[in-house]
């Protein structure tokens, strides 16, 4: 396998360079000039640290990442947006489409649709070359990438390797450190909850004058129109989860959220920064993640991050 490249350069970027080295030959030194500096300057220091020789690794590399990318793992897609993908077609596709994908995901997407047997049976069998054009296109908007990058942030390996309730616990749990960071006075709902807390609030000593001025902004808002703490707590700790995507390369934050429930990505997505965030609340914010990953880690709550980071 190829070497992991510089993570502040895009998956195109990455698969230029892989394709530079499965050429199997030396860069002129003039190849860079007509890159511009901002962008040649890293792409270049990243492609004279890869190792030289085999061109082998990284055309296999090339060939992985095509596989993946070409055609989307139905089983790493949430439902939710196989039924969207689905619900504009003509009957005569959703049936071809439905006859053809596995079960449990025939079920989960006949109830999504509101289809019963008797809407799946077809009149006559579809032509090959008709049936064929369908199941190449019909997941067209949708993407697909490799399950694991060494250079995935952690919001990703969020997304990607957590199931909804243990999802639910991190992004609680996170609310719970970034309280911490927002007062010294917090509490929390459940005898539990308070012992995270006092781990949290000790685990963050000292806290940045501006950096609880946000986390307290951020807690206000969060509380705003919930009546129950604990979902406050969750959409507090999500909020972090979101803003952390904008570290991701825009492509392989598209390919998490599909992971989500539609509905949910969808408001997640309107929660990731449009502009550049501040470098130094972002490291708050990851610092709150990964103590709380870290916590539940310890707890036996949720599986190891898989970075070899530690507790804030």
């Amino acid at each position: 396998m190829a070497a992991p490249l510089d993570s502040t350069l895009t998956l195109s970027d990455h698969a230029f360079l892989h394709a530079l080295s499965g050429w199997g030959k030396g860069v002129d030194p003039r190849f860079w000039g007509p890159f511009r500096p901002a962008w040649g300057v890293p792409l270049r220091a990243a492609r004279e640290a890869l190792p030289g020789g085999d061109p082998r690794p990284a055309i296999e590399q090339l060939r992985r990442e095509h596989a993946a990318e070409a055609r989307p793992d139905l089983a790493r897609i949430h439902p939710s947006w196989l039924a969207r993908a689905l619900q504009e077609e003509p009957p005569s596709v959703r049936r071809a489409v439905l006859a053809n994908v596995a079960s449990p995901l025939r079920e989960a997407l006949a109830n999504a649709l509101g289809l019963g047997p008797e809407d799946l049976k077809a009149d006559r069998p579809p032509r090959p070359e008709a049936l064929q054009a369908v199941l190449a296109l019909w997941t067209e908007r949708l993407v697909g990438d490799l399950p694991e990058r060494p250079d995935d942030p952690l919001a990703i390996r969020a997304l990607t390797r957590l199931g909804p309730r243990e999802l639910v616990r991190l992004a609680r749990s996170t609310g719970l450190a970034k309280w911490a960071i927002a007062s010294d006075d917090a509490s929390a709902p459940t005898a539990g909850a308070r012992v995270r807390l006092a781990f949290f609030a000790r685990a963050f000593r000292p806290i940045d004058k501006k950096a609880r001025a946000l986390a307290q902004r951020d807690t206000i808002a969060a509380s705003a129109g919930n009546g129950d703490a604990r979902h406050g707590l969750t959409r507090l700790g999500w909020t972090t989860v979101a803003r952390l995507l904008a570290l991701a390369d825009p492509f392989r934050t598209r390919w998490a959220l599909q992971h989500l429930p539609y509905p949910v990505a969808k408001f997640t997505r309107a929660l990731v920064p449009t502009s550049s965030p501040s470098p130094g609340w972002l490291r708050w914010e990851e610092a709150a993640l990964r103590a709380a990953w870290s916590r539940l880690h310890d707890e036996g709550r949720l599986p190891d991050a898989g970075d070899g980071g530690g507790t804030a």
